[in-house]
């Protein structure tokens, strides 16, 4: 892959590792909030318990795509000739994928079959 384009997959994670740090920020804050909250009834509770549950799990979606996006960074940077292949197959994931999902560590085959594996063992 030529330089140019290396970067600006950079470029792109870059403004999304950004865009998910800003949206962590006020996920932890809110979070913080509701645990402050003054909780009068079981209703209260119940919503707020709710609320803290949905904003915790969407910052666990997230924090696992910023970790793939510092690893897609670090390749980059460091091995840029591991980017942009599977890291199960070691085949090239492709550029229309890549421009999709510049951290993605997998082609289309071998997610398909990590997921499908994840959901044979729930």
């Amino acid at each position: 892959m030529e330089k140019s384009e290396l970067q600006e997959f950079r470029t792109l994670l870059v403004e999304r590792q950004k865009k998910i740090e800003k949206n962590l920020t006020h996920i932890n804050s809110e979070i913080k909030e509701l645990r402050e909250l003054e909780i009068n009834d079981d209703g209260d509770y119940a919503s707020i318990s709710n609320e803290g549950a949905i904003d915790s799990k969407i910052g666990t979606f997230q924090f696992e795509e910023l970790n793939e996006i510092n690893k897609a960074i670090e390749k980059i940077d460091h091995h840029s000739d591991s980017f942009g292949f599977c890291e199960s197959c070691g085949v090239f994931i492709g550029r229309d994928r890549l421009f999709v999902k510049p951290y993605a560590l997998y082609c289309k085959k071998c997610r398909e079959s990590i997921e499908q594996k994840s959901i044979d063992n729930k």
